[in-house]
């Protein structure tokens, strides 16, 4: 008994330290007599600080795997783990707020509002999230500084570089969650973005 309490307690340890963990996901197309396995019983994790790259041939599954892990899709079994969170026993109604506090989305053609400045673009997510403006010109400021387009924040998407536009677009997704404070993560993230950005 005593063992396997040991046991348990070295795996919630384990898990304590993963980004993200997938167990067993399975998500499938189709009726009985069509069915397309996109992905079939995929487990994996990531540790905290990890970077990983998903790599495979065109249909191999890449894009449903990631829209899975990022709660735009729904699991046909299985389950996901964020940060310790099964993503899969979230309801509906909440996906979005999951999605605006905890996750960050960088689009291969960036998906910039060209009518608003990068500024503008950047704060976004978090005027949505009701953040109060003096809490939104410094967090756009801090990430801004730190990835070298503070000069820019002022300029619409269609008057700076790409490069450019690709750094807004991951300040854009940098996950700032509002009304809550969670010291381990935000140190975490902060040793990630020195990672990143220096």
């Amino acid at each position: 008994m005593e063992q396997t309490q040991n046991q348990a307690g070295t795996k919630q340890e384990s898990f304590n330290h993963q980004t993200l963990r997938l167990e067993h996901v399975k998500k499938y197309y189709g009726n009985h007599g069509n069915i397309t396995k996109a992905v079939d019983g995929i487990s994996l994790h990531v540790d905290q600080g990890e970077f990983v790259a998903v790599m495979g041939a065109s249909g191999s599954g890449k894009t449903t795997l990631l829209n899975c892990i990022a709660a735009i899709d729904s699991v046909t079994s299985g389950h996901i783990f964020v940060s310790g969170q099964d993503i899969t026993a979230i309801r509906e109604r909440n996906l979005a707020d999951f999605r605006r506090e905890n996750l960050g989305f960088i689009f291969q053609d960036f998906n910039l509002l060209d009518t608003l400045t990068i500024g503008e673009n950047i704060s976004m997510a978090q005027i949505i999230s009701g953040a109060s403006p003096k809490v939104i010109d410094r967090r756009v400021a801090d990430i801004a500084g730190k990835l070298g387009i503070s000069g820019i924040l002022g300029k619409f998407p269609y008057e700076v570089s790409g490069g450019q536009k690709q750094r807004c677009a991951c300040a854009r997704a940098h996950p700032c969650p509002e009304g809550r404070k969670d010291l381990h993560r935000d140190t975490q993230r902060q040793e990630d973005e020195k990672r990143i950005f220096h």
